[in-house]
């Protein structure tokens, strides 16, 4: 009895609880690493192997993603409950062994065939992301406190520690094509190489993390009415506000680089013309813009706690309204276009700020922490399936309406919805004065 009231305070020291969350977020930056870092050498490959059309091999990376996604939304209720089964480091250790695998069939086979086999075998590995997402809210869920008081508290703990590994992740996406381009001029293995040290590394972490789902809390066998993929549909089955909130978190989901995919690099392509806008500044301004996400992600929890969530999302949303109405109307050159991407700091504040919000309201609806990070898990892949051709048809609207740039200002417009559905939350909650 002695030792577990001291695991369960030791569970809740501040101190402890940010170690833990930071070697998390050390193992989400080395698991996307992996990803990042080949995606130089994949297109290297491919391109020849689709005789450098462009065309056909965008279609066959987005038909690869769309697999990926839609597998994503069967094994995420999966993995949950096999980890209520045998544990969470199980599963996550699972994830980490099976990318390595992947990536060490693609260093002893290099080939177009074989890139394209392991992105459509890539879901079980990406699955585990949502399984960090899972720890971390186990690691946030205090032992010896289950009061409502507590349980906000909480629900504003994980959302900060969210911000964190969202930051190593853009960390990820801003280092690894650098690291991977250089690696793959050398040698077309090297990036696999640097991949699977990456992925070793991120398992000898996991040695150090602990174990919160005790063996006496686990199920004995797997509980198929949780396996429904569509079970986020919950969120918007019940109160007004979570409603609100998880259309709000829709929103986000389609309006940030992950859900217009490669449209904006089609705006900017047009009106600034290929010459001024080729390949090299589309990838500097794309790693300025994650750069600035990092920023965003990596202070948001810090802001947060020192003007609140209703300042920080007021003040960020309407930010970010003025940024795309900005771009819209008068962004007429790469040069601006980098000036208004530092402004596009506002994007993660408004993030942190909203997931705070939903988890909160999340816990008042009953929904426990291990199964909300599944549903918006799921919410996220089925929101990036349809974002895509969504975008596509907007593009080809702004582009019959002879002025692509009305891409932005479409954006401004989801912004501003999203801006006053979180209006409504607050003044609901009591928080808007």
């Amino acid at each position: 009895m002695e030792n577990k009231n001291e695991e369960g305070k030791k569970q809740d020291d501040p101190l402890y609880k940010t170690k833990q969350a930071r070697n998390v977020a050390t193992m989400v930056f080395l698991h996307l690493l992996q990803n990042f870092i080949t995606m130089p050498v994949r297109m290297e490959i491919l391109m020849p192997y689709f005789n450098y059309d462009t065309a056909r091999y965008s279609t066959v990376l987005n038909r690869s993603l769309l697999g990926t996604y839609l597998m994503s939304l069967i094994l995420n209720p999966l993995m949950l409950e096999l980890s209520n089964i045998y544990g969470r480091l199980p599963v996550i250790q699972f994830g980490m062994y099976y990318s390595i695998i992947l990536k060490a069939f693609s260093l002893i086979n290099p080939s177009g065939n074989m890139q394209i086999l392991t992105s459509f075998l890539s879901a079980p590995g990406m699955v585990t992301l949502n399984s960090f997402n899972v720890y971390i809210s186990d690691l946030y869920k205090s032992s010896t406190n289950n009061s409502k008081e507590q349980a906000d508290i909480d629900s504003k703990q994980i959302a900060v520690a969210q911000s964190q590994v969202m930051a190593y992740k853009f960390i990820g996406l801003v280092v690894g094509p650098v690291v991977g381009g250089y690696l793959s001029k050398r040698n077309v293995r090297l990036p696999y190489v640097a991949a699977i040290v990456a992925g070793l590394i991120e398992i000898y972490l996991g040695q150090g993390l602990n174990e919160y789902m005790p063996i006496e809390k686990r199920k004995k066998q797997i509980d198929y009415h949780n396996l429904n993929p569509l079970k986020f549909l919950k969120l918007f089955l019940s109160g007004g506000k979570l409603i609100s909130l998880s259309i709000m978190h829709v929103l986000y989901l389609i309006t940030n680089p992950r859900g217009y995919g490669t449209t904006e690099d089609l705006v900017r392509t047009v009106s600034y013309g290929s010459v001024n806008f080729d390949v090299m500044q589309r990838s500097y301004l794309k790693s300025f813009s994650s750069f600035v996400s990092v920023l965003g992600y990596g202070f948001g929890g810090k802001i947060l706690k020192q003007i609140g969530v209703a300042k920080m999302f007021i003040t960020s949303s309407y930010t970010l309204i003025l940024q795309r109405l900005y771009q819209w109307l008068y962004c007429k050159s790469v040069s601006i276009d980098y000036i208004l991407n530092v402004i596009n700091v506002s994007k993660p504040l408004t993030d942190v700020s909203s997931n705070v919000m939903l988890r909160q309201e999340a816990r008042q609806q009953g929904i426990k922490p291990d199964e909300l990070e599944i549903m918006l898990g799921n919410l996220e892949e089925m929101s990036l399936v349809f974002s895509y051709p969504c975008w596509a048809i907007v593009y080809i609207w702004c582009l019959r309406s002879g002025d692509v740039r009305r891409f932005y200002g479409v954006l401004a417009g989801l912004h501003v919805l999203q801006n006053i559905l979180g209006l409504y939350v607050l003044r609901e909650s009591g928080t808007l004065h």
